[in-house]
């Protein structure tokens, strides 16, 4: 289980931009393709687990309006 959350902040961290990265001390994890490949297989599966509970599907689609209203704006 510690594998999928080490996933987790291999993805967030490197989803941060290179100023913040820098700022929080960390540095770039090495991603490979395959690396790139099984992160995004853990946090598909995450995905799908998290979106059956409640109120998950309500607020992506609150976040969704928000994004679009934020791009025509």
């Amino acid at each position: 289980m510690a594998e999928i959350w080490q996933d987790v902040r291999e993805a967030a961290v490197a989803s941060l931009p290179g100023w913040a990265q820098e700022m929080y001390g960390y540095a770039p994890p090495p991603l490979t393709d395959a690396r790139r490949t099984e992160i995004h297989q853990v946090l598909g599966v995450l995905d799908t687990v998290f979106l059956g509970e409640p109120g998950v599907l309500e607020a992506r689609q609150r976040i969704t309006l928000r994004a679009r209203a934020a791009r025509s704006a």
